[in-house]
């Protein structure tokens, strides 16, 4: 085992006095990089604005307006920082102020836009900033706005112009050796992005032997904990026959040179930052005990800077460390501590605020932790029994279930998450003959939850998490090729893995209602084969974003009131629709409902229909994309692409006014294969509309099978008021499967009943 790093020493610990930690110190994730000009640190906020308040030029006070914001981003108020900088923006253009004064009030807004996702803004604002800048004499401020710009693009993945604008703001700076030490870490940061390892250590390695002789100084402490960062990176980038044992040694020679400066200076939050990467350090080593130790300091510090962002990080890295010596309960306890800090300001992370330019899910950046926690409740499970183990799986589901409803707030980066849950109703004691089955796939397993009846029964099978999403994957691919049975041995082995141990649990029940995870969101569970079935001809099937968020009651069918709306001819390089016609008028025939077809269907027919009289049943019959960026998913009306913030503006106000959309139909909708994200978008279109439930499909299906389907599924909810969705579609795809025309899953399988299945 590697032995890289020397034991623990003992970190200098000042007197603490309140302090507004910089920019770079609020963030969470290691090597995040800085988008905001460094600024000089103060006593409190509170200093910071009676200095710009007092400042008597334009010049001062525009310079006191970009310390004050960076401190209002510190302390976590973006709205306050964005708007501070805006009127200053919008003063300093009314008094037509010289390029050297306004461009960096300027490129500060843009690096504020970025922490609400306003990318398309902020890189408008920094590349006009850095051209006024250009053609003033002020080469400091000009390489101040170039890092924040080349930090901006690295990110973007526009690795040649990122690095060509790092070389030319390091040579701007060469009179400041601060403001070069935090470039250079910068750079040392995108080169990784671009590959460039080599490089990379050098950069960084550079800062570590001359910063780390300097006085201490914010700027400089962040600086350190870049390189480290970066050399830390470099490890996990390394191929297998490299030595990173340096690397390791020097990022810890980096961490500890950082947590002595804030000690210095004092600032708890870097130096909270500093001690719990150093530990981070140790953990991956293996030395748990050692790791602890460290954590421990910066949790107390992350405690004295009120830093939640940094509590949530070390008291997961706790929980962790816990669990390896094996102290379970301990471990349990501190992922709870972490889950419950977390939900504080779990809307500000999942929304970016604070993490300027980030590139990873919510998922990806903390959604380990309800996983961590999840897995050793679910442990804890299988060593107990009776009600106690039902406590702890409850709240392994539940804990799973908060990960879910964070996803989604990440997705659509607003509220419409909590507007679900507050009309949210017990959905086990629905489901009389239904079972609901949770999936949690794990990195050495998958749990199963088997809920029926307020009782929740676990399964474990050895696929692992990777092994699941692969298998998944694939099966998504093959389903698609419809002169291929490739699919059978996928769909196979899923079946074997989330069904088969379920079957002796499943005898009486008529309904299964999946709550999928990861790549299973992109495949059509009723596709599943036992070897001679599918899986939609034993149950009947719907899907569900997560429990918390479906709000399970059935239609009134004696009062259904359709809204029709669709296009049938070729509009914006989207192929024509030779069916839809006969869908809408076959569906109008039997519910007598108000229908908008090409030139009609456009979103102010629509917004005056809604707003005319209450419809519970919206269908629209047209092309539609879903992807991993919300923003990119849209319905294709007539005259334009209807986006989702734009069908929520048309259609939610019905749910406001208490009288929700039951079901939203998307009969020609599709999301990329393999795609978890985008299928997020899939899932969650009901909730985002205000809907109960909505029946789409995961990619492009035959026309005329697509009318076929959807005609069967409103004649059996029109014909059977007493069957479920659930079973309306069953039957639907059961008639679709033995048409000698339509046997292949890809003309049938993609229909999903996504929500409310009754």
């Amino acid at each position: 085992m590697l032995r890289s790093i020397p034991r623990p020493a003992a970190l200098a610990s000042p007197s603490f006095l309140g302090v507004i930690a910089t920019l770079a110190a609020a963030l969470l994730f290691h090597g995040a990089p800085a988008c905001v000009a460094a600024q000089p640190a103060a006593s409190s906020t509170d200093a910071l604005r009676a200095r710009w308040q007092k400042a008597a030029t334009p010049q001062a006070r525009a310079q006191a307006a970009c310390a004050l914001a960076t401190a209002y981003l510190a302390d976590g108020y973006q709205r306050e920082a964005r708007e501070l900088l805006e009127h200053s923006l919008d003063s300093l253009t009314t008094a037509k102020a010289e390029p050297v004064v306004k461009a960096p009030v300027q490129a500060a807004l843009g690096a504020a836009l970025l922490y609400t996702k306003q990318t398309e803004r902020a890189e408008e604002l920094l590349r006009d900033a850095e051209h006024q800048i250009s053609t003033a004499k002020a080469p400091l401020e000009h390489a101040r706005i170039l890092n924040s710009l080349a930090s901006l693009l690295s990110r973007r993945s526009l690795h040649d112009e990122a690095l060509a604008k790092f070389t030319l703001a390091a040579r701007l700076a060469k009179s400041d050796q601060e403001l070069l030490g935090a470039i250079t870490a910068n750079h040392a940061l995108a080169l990784i992005q671009a590959g460039a390892f080599d490089k990379a250590r050098d950069r960084a390695r550079s800062v570590l032997a001359t910063t780390a002789k300097q006085a201490p100084s914010p700027t400089r402490t962040d600086s350190l904990l870049r390189a480290g960062g970066v050399l830390e990176a470099l490890e996990r980038n390394a191929t297998a026959d490299t030595d990173t044992a340096a690397d390791r040694i020097d990022a810890l020679a980096a961490y500890r040179a950082a947590a002595a400066m804030a000690a210095e200076l004092p600032l708890p939050a870097l130096e909270s930052t500093a001690q719990g990467n150093a530990a981070h350090l140790y953990e991956l080593e293996h030395r748990p005990k050692e790791a602890l130790e460290l954590t421990r300091h910066a949790l107390f510090r992350a405690q004295q800077a009120r830093n939640q962002d940094l509590l949530v990080r070390w008291q997961w890295q706790a929980g962790r460390l816990l669990r390896d010596t094996g102290d379970l309960d301990p471990a349990i306890d501190s992922l709870r501590r972490a889950s419950a800090t977390l939900s504080s300001i779990r809307t500000d992370i999942a929304l970016r605020h604070g993490h300027p330019l980030a590139a990873n899910s919510f998922r990806d950046t903390v959604g380990g932790l309800f996983l961590d926690l999840a897995d050793l409740l679910l442990q804890k499970a299988a060593a107990t029994s009776g009600e106690q183990a039902q406590t702890f799986l409850h709240e392994a589901r539940d804990t799973a279930e908060q990960l879910k409803s964070a996803e989604l707030e990440d997705y659509f980066q607003d509220e419409c998450v909590s507007l679900a849950k507050a009309h949210t109703k017990g959905v086990e004691q629905l489901a009389h003959d239904a079972a609901i089955l949770y999936v949690i796939p794990l990195r050495d397993r998958t749990e199963i939850l088997l809920g029926r009846h307020g009782k929740l029964e676990r399964f474990k099978t050895d696929a692992t998490a990777s092994q699941l999403n692969a298998t998944a994957t694939r099966f998504r691919e093959n389903l698609e090729n419809r002169l291929s049975n490739a699919h059978l041995l996928d769909g196979r082995q899923l079946y074997d893995w989330i069904i088969r141990p379920l079957l002796p649990s499943l005898q009486d029940a008529k309904t299964l209602v999946f709550v999928p995870d990861g790549a299973l969101r992109t495949v059509p569970i009723a596709a599943l084969h036992d070897g001679e079935h599918f899986l939609c001809e034993q149950f009947a099937i719907a899907v569900t974003p997560g429990l918390s968020l479906m709000e399970a009651q059935p239609i009134d069918r004696s009062n259904a009131r359709i809204l029709l709306s669709g296009l049938s001819e070729a509009r914006q390089n989207f192929p024509p629709l030779p069916h839809v016609p006969g869908e809408l008028h076959r569906l109008q025939e039997l519910f007598q409902g108000r229908l908008l077809m090409n030139r009609d269907f456009v979103p102010k027919a629509l917004q005056d229909e809604v707003r005319a009289q209450p419809f519970n049943i919206v269908h629209i019959a047209s092309h539609g994309h879903f992807d991993r960026d919300a923003e990119k998913c849209f319905l294709l009306t007539y005259d334009s692409q209807l986006t989702l913030n734009q069908m929520e503006r048309l259609l939610r106000p019905s749910a406001l006014r208490d009288q929700p959309i039951e079901l939203l139909t998307l009969s020609a909708c599709q999301t990329a294969a393999g795609d978890d994200r985008a299928a997020l978008g899939l899932a969650g279109v009901a909730i985002k509309a205000g809907a109960r439930s909505a029946f789409a499909t995961l990619w492009f299906v035959n026309d005329e099978a697509c009318a076929n389907l959807v005609t069967n599924f409103y004649s059996h909810l029109h014909d059977h008021p007493e069957w479920s969705k659930a079973r309306a579609l069953q039957t639907a795809q059961q008639s679709l499967l033995k048409d000698p025309r339509y046997t292949h899953p890809s003309f049938w399988a993609p229909y999903l009943l996504i929500g409310n299945w009754l």
